[in-house]
């Protein structure tokens, strides 16, 4: 699941989540978590916290599904806009910037609803003219062709070589995964794309 939404004015959240199995059980987790970041955000400035409510949420909850998110707040200040990520189980996004190769931003959590003591760390990057951070479920690296996996690297060089608008770096992912897979998708892919234009 995604979800990008406006907290004030200049202030934004943008999340990526992926839960654990498919039905309905899986669909209502998916939905207490989306609440639940929308609900969190408003309250509480970093994403970090967030995740440490929604972890808690799910530990509450009448189910064993686990899930991992990545949630960025990005905000802009004096013309200038601040992500700050923070990362649950969930692969870290890629941070691309004009004449250098994409590389991971963030730290590594834990699984949500699945460990007991998580902790959840806040990174902060500058995102400036023609930077772009992209999020990914797992279902992207992890597409499988013969026996081999897409992977982090074949990623970074899609990314690499697309330097457009967000739409066109999704598209040229979604593309490219699903070629690699021959449009047979074993798991449930969603990209998103945030850019400084």
């Amino acid at each position: 699941f995604y979800d990008v939404f406006q907290v004030s004015t200049d202030d934004w959240v943008v999340a990526l989540g992926d839960v654990q199995g498919k039905g309905a059980e899986a669909a209502a987790v998916t939905a207490l978590a989306r609440y639940t970041v929308r609900a969190a955000s408003v309250d509480h400035d970093s994403p970090s916290d967030v995740l440490h409510i929604l972890d808690r949420v799910l530990h509450q909850a009448e189910t064993d599904r686990f899930c991992t998110v990545v949630l960025v707040r990005l905000r802009r200040v004096e013309g200038e806009w601040c992500a700050t990520v923070a990362c649950g189980g969930h692969p870290l996004p890629l941070l691309r910037r004009p004449g250098r190769h994409p590389v991971p931003v963030g730290e590594h959590g834990a699984l949500l609803g699945a460990l007991p003591g998580a902790t959840f760390t806040d990174t902060e990057v500058t995102l400036d003219h023609g930077d772009a951070l992209v999020l990914y479920t797992d279902g992207v690296t992890e597409g499988r062709r013969l026996g081999h996996f897409y992977g982090t690297s074949r990623l970074v060089a899609v990314v690499d070589e697309h330097r457009g608008a967000a739409a066109d770096v999704t598209d040229a992912i979604l593309a490219d995964v699903m070629t690699y897979q021959s449009g047979n998708a074993r798991d449930d892919i969603a990209v998103v794309t945030v850019a400084v234009s």
